[in-house]
């Protein structure tokens, strides 16, 4: 299954998008990119289609 999530960057997208690609979806992220210079995390960012 197809799934697209906004906000792909921020706070919730940030958590939901590993948790869904190991469930097996194939995840989409959409994202405005406003924020992207203040990244809150030290991990590297999850492999999904932007």
């Amino acid at each position: 299954m197809r799934v697209l999530v906004t906000g792909a960057d921020g706070y919730i997208g940030t958590v939901l998008i590993p948790f869904l690609l190991e469930r097996g979806y194939n995840v989409v992220g959409l994202d405005t990119g406003f924020y992207r210079e203040g990244w809150l995390y030290n991990t590297p960012r999850p492999a999904f289609r932007r």
